[in-house]
């Protein structure tokens, strides 16, 4: 087994608004300036904005991790607990519970860093000693790499 740190995202952090907003959103950011400027009407407007092409998968994923290694820095995430795990799969399992909170079970594998009245979700992040993985919610983000994690489970 191995040890994880898992940090949680403090999703109402004033300080870090945009930054939250920005790594939470699943939309491109779109140039508010091109808007004004060629924009005449609302009916223009829209246009634009339907035909807005998206980001490339890859550099989307790369912002993503950009923006959670800047965050990692300041108050925007907490560390929550230290996790014995086989893996970072058993991570979210053994913090995310439907019956009770998991911080109020009496688990071994777990020490409480500090208090978190939620589960694990998207955009918390977990560390080992030199891997950190971004939750989303369909997977997890190799940070470092700043790729989609592929996990083989064997």
């Amino acid at each position: 087994m191995q040890t994880y740190s898992l940090y949680h995202l403090d999703h109402q952090n004033v300080e870090h608004r945009q930054q939250i907003k920005e790594l939470i959103s699943t939309i491109p950011k779109l140039d508010e300036s091109l808007i004004r400027q060629y924009c005449s009407s609302r009916k223009k407007e829209l246009q634009i904005r339907d035909a807005f092409i998206e980001v490339g998968h890859a550099e989307f994923v790369s912002q993503k991790c950009q923006i959670v290694n800047a965050l990692l820095q300041t108050s925007a995430y907490s560390l929550v607990a230290k996790v014995k795990a086989h893996n970072i799969v058993d991570v979210v399992t053994k913090t995310n519970s439907i019956n009770c909170y998991w911080f109020m079970k009496k688990l071994k594998n777990i020490s409480l860093k500090s208090l978190s009245e939620r589960d694990t979700r998207s955009y918390d992040v977990i560390k080992d000693d030199e891997k950190i993985y971004l939750v989303n919610g369909v997977g997890f983000i190799d940070v470092n790499k700043q790729c989609i994690f592929k996990y083989d489970e064997q």
